[in-house]
């Protein structure tokens, strides 16, 4: 009877551990795809520890229920609020940024740029720029956009 027990009871220690260690992922690790892609629905994911909270403590699962806790502290950590549209009292037109991505083996740098400068943005940033986009970049947009930095 006792084999019984210890055996639940070293699965609902390391099923808390495996909750702990992906909470620990979600809150912790450094932006590469993967990581993103699931932070993207950080908020699921914290409903879904709450969740499993409440239910293991129901259950009597208490390693994996305080697993389940201290990993939904962490990813609640990472929750931030929604940014407002507008700031209140602002009644200025504001700036316009527009992002493109080159994709470096893009041989139509003209229409690229021409696209780039029909967005009337007041920033421009750019994406996938290596040496030779950088030079075109620089001589193409001096005029509209005189601060620039670029890191190809």
């Amino acid at each position: 009877m006792k084999g019984g027990r210890e055996r639940a009871c070293s699965k609902d220690l390391m099923s808390g551990a495996l909750v702990l260690a992906g909470a620990c992922v979600l809150a912790f690790s450094p932006d590469h795809f993967l990581p993103m892609v699931a932070r993207s629905f950080l908020p699921q994911w914290v409903f879904g520890l709450a969740l499993l909270v409440v239910l293991s403590l129901w259950h009597h699962r208490l390693l994996l229920g305080a697993g389940a806790l201290v990993g939904l502290v962490l990813a609640s950590g990472q929750l931030r609020a929604p940014v407002s549209q507008a700031m209140p009292g602002f009644h200025g037109q504001g700036i316009t940024i527009a992002h493109l991505n080159l994709l470096q083996p893009n041989r139509d740098k003209t229409e690229a740029i021409r696209a780039a400068l029909a967005q009337g943005a007041d920033l421009l940033a750019f994406q996938e720029v290596d040496t030779v986009w950088a030079a075109r970049l620089e001589e193409k947009l001096a005029v509209s956009h005189p601060h620039r930095l670029v890191v190809p």
